[in-house]
């Protein structure tokens, strides 16, 4: 069995090297603006990102493709810190890349700061609210998880949010089609309690798609209790 350090050690950087050729391929290709973004953003970066030197060694470079492994060589010899704000970067821009592998939508460091932001949204919400809010806003956030109700599906097996399925009837109810399949999805979150809603809701904000209509709803709810909080981030 590996010990602590050695399983808790450099992950990002890691996972860089393991998708070294990849991330090579995905940002040379196109246009050169595409890897320009990313270069720009991260010689931002305040912690782990490129300082004037390290901007020299990579702009030094003549082509594209080594300009990025300079980079990379560059983030290898930084430490995971550097690494983890380099796949920050590869996740937020990754609509920008398609050639980019499926590995970056499931990076161990993702989602940090979307996690704290769920758990002090979904904090503020008192337990006798929560079914009140899921039935209410079901309507308006049924047309988000429609689209992505296998995926959310998944993310709610796996949160253990579900009943205990067989592979065979779960797979089943992935694949249903009904009108009514959203709905279902919520009345077994409920079942559960306030708990389990919770988690759901962490799980909603922390997808891109689900965030805005997430954070109106529960605004929309807490100004129908004539309250007068209002979420940041709403636009």
């Amino acid at each position: 069995m590996a010990d602590e350090d050695e399983t808790n050690e450099d992950v990002n950087v890691k996972l860089l090297k393991k998708n070294r050729k990849n991330i090579v391929e995905a940002l040379s290709h196109g246009h050169s603006k595409a890897w320009d973004e990313v270069f720009e953003k991260f010689s931002n970066v305040k912690q782990g990102g490129l300082n004037s030197e390290d901007c020299h060694q990579v702009q030094a470079q003549e082509i594209v493709e080594d300009k990025i492994r300079k980079c990379l060589d560059i983030v290898d010899g930084k430490g995971e810190e550097s690494a983890k704000s380099f796949l920050n970067i590869l996740y937020k821009l990754q609509h920008s890349f398609p050639h980019l592998g499926l590995w970056i939508k499931d990076y161990p460091g993702r989602n940090e700061e979307s996690v704290n932001e769920a758990e002090k949204i979904i904090r503020g919400l008192q337990d006798g609210k929560l079914p009140f809010f899921l039935k209410m806003e079901n309507s308006s956030l049924s047309e988000e998880l429609w689209e992505t109700f296998p995926d959310m599906c998944d993310a709610v097996e796996e949160a253990q949010l579900l009943p205990n399925f067989t592979l065979k009837d779960f797979e089943e109810f992935k694949r249903n089609t009904s009108n009514n399949r959203v709905n279902c999805l919520l009345d077994l979150i409920m079942e559960k309690g306030a708990g389990s809603f919770r988690c759901f809701c962490k799980i909603l904000l922390q997808d891109d798609r689900m965030k805005v209509p997430m954070l109106k709803s529960i605004n929309k709810l807490e100004s129908g209790k004539n309250t007068t909080h209002t979420w940041r981030g709403l636009s």
